[in-house]
């Protein structure tokens, strides 16, 4: 049975000053949870406020333990890689 996780990643970026910037940020940082995870990725909230992001990030397998494993994975090079910028997130696996 096929299992997905579904994640949403809130963040505040208080860097960004234009909308702009923030897109170019958003774009980073999609394009690098792409590319590490081979996950789906799209911003899916707040779209047109400069200084907050929800990011979604969706994965299939028939695991739970791969899925448990991917969205620690996800968090963890997050709070490496932008510390402070994320300010909520919710998970599901289902």
């Amino acid at each position: 049975m096929a299992l997905i996780l579904y994640m949403e990643l809130e963040f505040y970026l208080p860097f960004c000053h234009s909308l702009k910037e923030k897109r170019s940020f958003v774009k980073s940082l999609i394009g690098k949870l792409r590319n590490n995870f081979n996950v789906s990725v799209a911003e899916i909230d707040y779209l047109n406020t400069w200084q907050k992001s929800l990011i979604g990030v969706v994965s299939i397998s028939n695991s739970r333990q791969i899925l448990d494993k991917l969205s620690n994975k996800i968090l963890s090079y997050i709070e490496n890689y932008y510390p402070g910028t994320l300010v909520n997130h919710y998970i599901d696996i289902s």
